[in-house]
């Protein structure tokens, strides 16, 4: 699956990424690439998790969508893939 990623930094801070479908999940880094490396691992632990108490993963939102929603809180959205 493919899910929408948002990576945000606040000024004095760490880069954070959060997944909009997946609330609860979310990730980090010192830097953009470290923080995208990260967030493939921390989504493949979140879906894992969920099928290991027998629920299945959300369909993923658009990534037009998510996007938007990029925009209106000033990070970057890019995908990540999870099997």
């Amino acid at each position: 699956m493919r899910y929408a990623a948002l990576l945000h930094k606040d000024e004095n801070s760490s880069y954070g990424v959060s997944f909009p479908d997946l609330p609860g999940c979310f990730s980090g880094g010192e830097t953009e690439e470290e923080s995208m490396r990260n967030a493939a691992e921390a989504l493949a632990l979140h879906v894992g998790a969920l099928q290991e108490e027998g629920l299945e993963a959300p369909t993923p939102s658009s990534f037009e969508l998510v996007q938007a929603q990029a925009l209106a809180l000033d990070a970057k959205a890019f995908q990540v893939i999870t099997q």
